[in-house]
């Protein structure tokens, strides 16, 4: 094999490689953006139990409450209740879409080896 066919053969082979990077790219890019939408969901899905337990439990809940410690005592005690799981179901929503979680760590490592293999036939 002359040089010409090894120099064509690893125009070839590099090609090659860089498709497969792009695939895994995107492949992984999608995977990532399925993970936003879901934490996205889960946030949205938060503020919408906070509206909902908030319209629905709220004044019923109230009055129950304001014949057991008084009318002021039960509004705070029922609105720090809702406040504390909204802010659960925000946090969860929001840790998911933290930088950490949608970087395409394989896609990274993959391209990080190929470019070394690269690099060493070079």
């Amino acid at each position: 094999m002359n040089i010409v066919e090894q120099f064509r053969l690893f125009g070839q082979d590099a090609a090659n490689l860089v498709r497969a990077e792009a695939d895994l790219i995107r492949a992984e890019a999608a995977e990532k953006l399925q993970q936003a939408q879901r934490g996205l969901i889960a946030i949205v899905g938060g503020m919408l139990c906070l509206v909902v337990a908030g319209l629905v439990l709220i004044q019923s809940l109230i009055d129950w409450l304001a014949v057991v410690i008084g009318e002021p005592w039960s509004s705070l005690l029922v609105g720090v209740v809702i406040a504390i799981i909204g802010v659960s179901l925000y946090l969860a929503g929001r840790k998911q879409l933290t930088a950490e979680n949608l970087t395409m760590h394989r896609s990274m490592a993959a391209a990080r080896r190929s470019a070394d293999m690269v690099r060493d036939l070079v």
